[in-house]
């Protein structure tokens, strides 16, 4: 019961992050940005989570070390931290070509 905050809010971040980013390229209209007024805030959010999430889990894979229960878990939110990791940094350099 100790850790489930700290999964859950890992997958919500990435998975939060990921349907804005998603709404940002299929809707170019309808950016979240906007609608939340974080034209400047929100893209220096996505490279802070990107790159502090991982970390985080990191982190979290310290915490848990002993507790054997933790394993499955902890691999789930690497899963969610590197997918969306991969999703930024992948697109930007797709973008980018």
């Amino acid at each position: 019961m100790r850790y489930e905050a700290s999964h859950l809010l890992i997958r919500l971040i990435s998975i939060a992050n990921i349907v804005a980013l998603a709404i940002g390229i299929i809707a170019p209209d309808y950016r979240v940005s906007d609608l939340l007024h974080l034209e400047h805030e929100l893209p220096q959010w996505y490279v802070v989570s990107s790159l502090a999430l991982p970390l985080c889990v990191a982190f979290e894979a310290w915490w848990t070390r002993k507790d054997k229960s933790q394993v499955r878990p902890v691999l789930v939110d690497i899963l969610f931290a590197v997918t969306w990791f991969l999703v930024l940094w992948g697109g930007a350099a797709l973008y980018s070509l």
